[in-house]
């Protein structure tokens, strides 16, 4: 035999140092493993929140993850018991989530719970105000946020809303305007951070607001809803509403933040409301809220549409006459939406939340009760 070809002699003990290398390789799977469990992260799981009222009345979040578009969801409260709920949204990472819990004379501080290890840390006390509505930026750095300071006259939750940045990097708090008497509320990014759609109530409409440079703009806003943003381009979507022969009409309009331009996606003589837009994730699409106002479809609550991004290809998602159907919300990967269902039959019913297929155009039933469903990212 070939010397060059012989198997050379080799000692196949493990050593301890070997032993030691592989105990924490192991035992960092197994933590990650947990991690991902925990917080519903592995691959092919969906994970979305939830709303609902416990037994003493109070609102409670829910983290629930789907193992597939077919499983039952599994869901826990994220939440402490005693705790009144008023708003909530994930983070941009996906890794907690911020909320608002209302106290006496109407006062709410922002909170902050992990959805990896479920503990839940005070963000922002707010002593003498409420705030609520806290979203943090693309960066994760600047949280503008709805505050409505207490009064000797009125509870904080009824005083006039203003909004307020918050840098979670410095601690530095201050109110978005210099001038400190301009109202506005319910703040959501643009996609790369640079603006900010809010609902102005005087004067009344949908305002845009560049952190920047301080451009502004207002638009029509007949639903009063925030605006949300495309995640590739400067568009936002707002509603425009008038009096059409008989009918009162309400369109989806897109707007332009650098032109201004205003972009009918209803149809100009369209007899529909329709509401509540929100974009796919890859900036193609919109699903939406529609009533048709005549024709055999006509139903008395909003069913779920979907179109393209400039307002074609418009198709109906659900058909029940007799349910409501509320703000559409796209899964990360763009293949379902959820949706609040209210049955419009019977004085006792209450919210569900319904996954949606886009391409089987199939709905189903996920949690009841549930109410304003949103995905994690």
């Amino acid at each position: 035999m070939n010397p060059a070809t012989q198997s050379p002699n080799v000692n196949r003990s493990i050593s301890r140092f070997d032993l030691a290398v592989w105990s924490v390789v192991l035992a960092c799977g197994l933590v990650i493993a947990l991690v991902a469990q925990r917080s519903g992260s592995a691959a092919g799981q969906l994970r979305f929140l939830y709303l609902t009222v416990n037994e003493i009345g109070q609102s409670q979040i829910h983290l629930a993850i789907l193992a597939d578009e077919k499983a039952t969801p599994d869901s826990r409260s994220l939440t402490p018991a005693d705790n009144a709920v008023w708003d909530f949204f994930p983070t941009p990472d996906g890794s907690s989530v911020i909320y608002s819990v209302v106290g006496e004379l109407g006062i709410s501080d922002l909170w902050q719970v992990s959805l990896a290890s479920g503990h839940t840390t005070p963000l922002l006390p707010c002593p003498e105000a409420a705030c609520s509505n806290g979203r943090l930026g693309p960066d994760g750095r600047l949280l503008v946020y709805t505050r409505r300071n207490l009064t000797a006259f009125t509870a904080a939750f009824f005083s006039p809303p203003r909004l307020w940045v918050l840098d979670t990097a410095s601690g530095e708090n201050a109110a978005l305007f210099a001038d400190g008497q301009r109202l506005g509320l319910e703040a959501r990014w643009s996609f790369d951070g640079q603006w900010l759609s809010f609902v102005s109530p005087e004067p009344a409409g949908l305002g845009i607001y560049n952190v920047n440079d301080g451009r502004e703009a207002l638009f029509t806003n007949a639903t009063n809803e925030a605006g949300e943003w495309s995640p590739t381009a400067p568009y936002f979507l707002t509603t425009s509403a008038w009096q059409q022969n008989e009918e009162y009409v309400i369109h989806l309009m897109r707007g332009d933040a650098e032109s201004s331009e205003l972009i009918d996606l209803s149809g100009e003589d369209a007899l529909v409301q329709d509401s509540s837009g929100n974009f796919s994730p890859d900036g193609e699409w919109i699903a939406f809220r529609r009533k048709l106002l005549t024709g055999p479809q006509a139903t008395r609550g909003k069913q779920i549409w979907v179109m393209a991004k400039d307002g074609s290809g418009a198709y109906q998602l659900t058909a029940d006459p007799d349910a409501d159907f509320g703000p559409p919300v796209w899964s990360p990967d763009g293949r379902y939406l959820l949706a609040r269902r209210f049955s419009l039959q019977g004085a006792h019913s209450g919210p569900t939340t319904w996954l949606l297929d886009i391409d089987q155009k199939e709905a189903r039933l996920l949690v009841e009760p549930g109410d304003q469903p949103v995905w994690i990212p």
